[in-house]
Order: structure tokens, then sequence, then C-alpha cells
């Protein structure tokens, strides 16, 4: 999804989607990246997880994204339907991921047993 095509999807205040629904609390570059080339990363237990990094051509589409530059963003989607963003730096986010695999392998190497 375009800018234009989530400006005029949803109704935004202060920069948060107020229109209720799938998106409703987050940020209006969510549906636009929900709806590209994502791929799940990993499992944080339950729900797949897309990580994206916010990188030049991101910024160039979301300007508001500008100061996290080189920072990565979670995206998933929860049981009840509704889908979230965390943004942290690498360091953090790659220490998430580590532990979410982590405890999905120890899940996994439970059920083995």
């Amino acid at each position: 999804m375009t800018r234009q095509e989530v400006e005029a999807h949803y109704d935004i205040e202060a920069g948060i989607i107020v229109t209720p629904g799938k998106f409703e609390g987050e940020p209006p570059w969510v549906p636009a990246l929900w709806h590209g080339d994502l791929d799940y990363d990993f499992f944080d237990g339950d729900m797949p997880v897309s990580r994206v990094e916010v990188d030049a051509e991101l910024v160039a589409d979301w300007p508001e994204l500008a100061n996290d530059r080189g920072r990565i963003i979670f995206l998933w989607e929860s049981s009840q339907g509704f889908v979230h963003s965390a943004i942290h730096s690498r360091r953090a986010a790659d220490h998430i991921q580590e532990q979410c695999e982590q405890f999905t392998e120890e899940e996994g190497n439970a059920d083995d047993a």
C-alpha cells in the first residue's frame, strides 16, 4: 500500500490509525508494510514475527521514520487478529529474535521428549 492508499482507507489522527479494525492504534506505515513483501523471520513462541529494517527506501516513503533509520521494525498479528509493531535498535532486535528462536527450539525439544 502506498501512503495515498493508506490515507484514503484509514482515518488517522496525530499519526495513529483510529479506524476500528486490524490496524487500529498503529502508525500509518504499518498497513503499508504489512501488505508488502513480508517474510516471517521468526516465531515468538506462538506468532510469526516479521522483521523490517528502516532503510533509505522506507524513509523516502515514510519520512516520519527518518529518526529510526538503521533500526528494526517488528510486525506481528495477535491471536485476536490485530497487527502490532515495535521499533528496536538492531542490537535489541537481534537479542529478542535470538531469545524467541531459543525458546521455540526448547519448546520443540520438549515436544520431542
